[in-house]
Protein backbone atom coordinates (compact mmCIF):
# COMPACT_ATOMS: atom_id res chain seq x y z
CA UNK A 1 0.00 0.00 0.00
CA UNK A 2 1.67 3.36 -0.99
CA UNK A 3 -0.04 5.40 1.65
CA UNK A 4 1.00 9.17 -0.33
CA UNK A 5 -1.56 7.85 -3.00
CA UNK A 6 -4.44 6.59 -0.52
CA UNK A 7 -7.27 8.71 0.23
CA UNK A 8 -6.71 9.96 4.00
CA UNK A 9 -10.63 9.38 5.07
CA UNK A 10 -9.40 5.51 5.05
CA UNK A 11 -6.83 6.92 7.76
CA UNK A 12 -9.86 8.62 9.78
CA UNK A 13 -11.75 5.73 9.79
CA UNK A 14 -9.59 3.43 11.92
CA UNK A 15 -7.80 4.70 14.75
CA UNK A 16 -4.85 2.75 14.66
CA UNK A 17 -4.53 4.18 11.72
CA UNK A 18 -4.69 7.43 12.56
CA UNK A 19 -0.93 8.84 13.31
CA UNK A 20 -0.32 7.64 9.30
CA UNK A 21 -3.08 9.90 7.93
CA UNK A 22 -0.45 13.04 7.53
CA UNK A 23 1.18 10.73 5.04
CA UNK A 24 -1.92 10.13 2.44
CA UNK A 25 -2.67 12.30 -0.95
CA UNK A 26 -3.79 15.50 -0.37
CA UNK A 27 -3.18 18.91 -1.71
CA UNK A 28 -3.25 20.91 1.25
CA UNK A 29 -0.74 19.14 4.19
CA UNK A 30 -1.19 21.87 7.23
CA UNK A 31 -5.23 21.63 6.63
CA UNK A 32 -4.52 17.43 6.90
CA UNK A 33 -2.47 17.61 9.55
CA UNK A 34 -4.98 20.01 11.55
CA UNK A 35 -7.74 17.60 10.62
CA UNK A 36 -5.47 14.51 12.42
CA UNK A 37 -4.75 16.66 15.31
CA UNK A 38 -8.51 17.26 16.34
CA UNK A 39 -9.49 13.83 15.77
CA UNK A 40 -7.03 12.78 17.90
CA UNK A 41 -7.97 15.55 20.52
CA UNK A 42 -11.75 14.01 19.76
CA UNK A 43 -10.80 10.27 20.76
CA UNK A 44 -8.64 11.71 23.79
CA UNK A 45 -11.81 13.44 24.97
CA UNK A 46 -14.22 10.57 24.63
CA UNK A 47 -11.83 8.44 25.84
CA UNK A 48 -11.34 10.20 29.19
CA UNK A 49 -15.62 10.87 29.36
CA UNK A 50 -16.02 6.86 29.32
CA UNK A 51 -13.18 6.32 31.88
CA UNK A 52 -15.40 8.98 34.24
CA UNK A 53 -18.37 7.57 33.27
CA UNK A 54 -17.18 4.15 34.30
CA UNK A 55 -15.57 4.95 37.86
CA UNK A 56 -19.01 6.72 38.35
CA UNK A 57 -20.35 3.24 37.70
CA UNK A 58 -18.03 1.30 39.33
CA UNK A 59 -18.88 3.92 42.59
CA UNK A 60 -22.37 3.78 42.07
CA UNK A 61 -22.07 -0.02 42.20
CA UNK A 62 -20.17 0.24 45.67
CA UNK A 63 -22.17 2.41 47.55
CA UNK A 64 -25.59 -0.03 46.42
CA UNK A 65 -23.29 -2.89 48.01
CA UNK A 66 -22.15 -1.10 50.75
CA UNK A 67 -25.95 -0.17 51.34
CA UNK A 68 -26.95 -3.51 51.06
CA UNK A 69 -24.93 -4.99 53.16
CA UNK A 70 -25.43 -2.33 56.14
CA UNK A 71 -28.83 -3.36 55.56
CA UNK A 72 -28.17 -7.13 56.18
CA UNK A 73 -26.29 -6.32 58.94
CA UNK A 74 -28.53 -4.12 61.02
CA UNK A 75 -30.97 -6.98 60.34
CA UNK A 76 -28.72 -9.05 61.84
CA UNK A 77 -27.84 -7.10 64.80
CA UNK A 78 -31.67 -6.29 65.00
CA UNK A 79 -32.49 -9.76 65.16
CA UNK A 80 -29.86 -10.89 67.47
CA UNK A 81 -30.74 -8.40 70.12
CA UNK A 82 -34.61 -9.33 69.93
CA UNK A 83 -33.20 -12.71 70.60
CA UNK A 84 -31.22 -11.27 73.71
CA UNK A 85 -33.74 -9.32 74.71
CA UNK A 86 -36.41 -12.60 74.91
CA UNK A 87 -33.91 -14.63 76.85
CA UNK A 88 -33.21 -12.06 79.21
CA UNK A 89 -36.88 -11.58 79.78
CA UNK A 90 -37.35 -15.42 79.73
CA UNK A 91 -34.68 -15.42 81.92
CA UNK A 92 -35.86 -12.99 84.59
CA UNK A 93 -39.43 -14.29 84.37
CA UNK A 94 -40.33 -16.55 87.49
CA UNK A 95 -41.98 -19.61 86.87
Amino acid sequence: MRMWEENPEIFFNEEVLLPLAPLAATKQPPILLQQVAQRINQLAVEKRAKISAAKTSDNIIFLLCLRSSLCVFARCVFARDIILLILFFCLQSPH
